[in-house]
């Protein structure tokens, strides 16, 4: 058994997740055992597998391998060399934001029903103007895609403002594929997500949302790293500063960003050559054979 996981993790899960939240996530039996089982978990770097490692718990390090998420080799690879379904996804988002720069707005879920401190940001009118007024400004269009699991009535209230022209759908529904949204995308807006993490592996800005950052890092599931080393952008504790950073990144780079994504491209990246499938599938073959 191989766990491909889906990401690169930013914030703790599992095993190193907070106590509360760790009680409510790993409730089920037999992941324990499932995890000591795995023949492999696949890592990005170096300083990932061993944050793998610690949530992954009681698998043991060497079980580890570092040969880069199979998933960024569609990141990485020709556009005409895509497979139809990603060539489909980037033709959609192509017609949602015709000419228009497109901004990114992907937040991660919260554990509503584990932390009482836990919320979703509920957008009110008049900020939302401000946002529109923000992408006119610019000619940009800003593109909603949430976490696929809502587990609280008061869910992030942005879809009921989306009209199809500056506030866009960009849902998994709407498209399937992420890594067409990380290679249409000029501008990521996330908050604890590692969505950005994909963004970044292409070279391009991301501004952080997290508006309830202290409740996130001691309350809700934590996070694995200090946010000011590993993000590469603007970290924003307000909508306020949110949207100054928006104005201020459409209108010009941010000042440090290629040296800091530079330096966090290093910490999250091994291999940037499209072949982590390929070793994926060495490491596959070199397992059957010892057995």
């Amino acid at each position: 058994m191989v766990n491909l996981w889906h990401a690169i993790s930013l914030k703790r899960l599992y095993y190193t997740a907070n106590a509360e939240t760790r009680m409510h996530t790993d409730r089920v039996r037999y992941r324990n055992r499932e995890r000591s089982g795995y023949t492999g978990l696949i890592a990005s770097s170096d300083i990932d597998s061993y944050a793998m490692a610690a949530m992954f718990y009681p698998l043991n390090y060497l079980q580890v391998w570092c040969t880069g998420l199979p998933r960024n080799d569609f990141l990485a690879c020709r556009e005409e060399a895509l497979p139809g379904y990603i060539l489909e996804s980037l033709a959609k988002i192509r017609r949602i934001k015709k000419e228009c720069r497109l901004v990114v707005y992907a937040p991660t879920y919260r554990q509503t029903s584990a932390c009482e401190g836990a919320y979703y940001y509920q957008f009110t009118d008049t900020e939302i103007d401000e946002l529109r007024a923000v992408m006119r400004k610019h000619g940009a269009v800003f593109a909603y895609r949430p976490h696929y699991f809502k587990n609280s009535d008061r869910y992030f209230n942005l879809e009921k403002y989306v009209d199809g022209e500056l506030i866009v759908d960009l849902s998994l529904t709407a498209v399937p594929e992420f890594s067409a949204v990380a290679r249409e995308c000029d501008l990521m807006v996330t908050d604890y997500s590692s969505v950005y993490l994909e963004t970044l592996y292409l070279g391009k800005p991301a501004v952080c949302f997290a508006y309830d950052l202290e409740s996130y890092k001691r309350q809700q599931d934590g996070l694995l790293y200090d946010l000011s080393l590993v993000f590469p952008g603007r970290i924003c504790e307000s909508f306020g500063a949110m949207l100054e950073a928006l104005d201020q990144q459409l209108g010009g780079p941010y000042a440090d960003g290629d040296r800091h994504n530079e330096m966090a491209r290093k910490i999250f990246f091994a291999h940037c050559d499209g072949k982590n499938s390929e070793r994926v599938y060495e490491r596959v073959l070199e397992a059957l054979e010892s057995r």
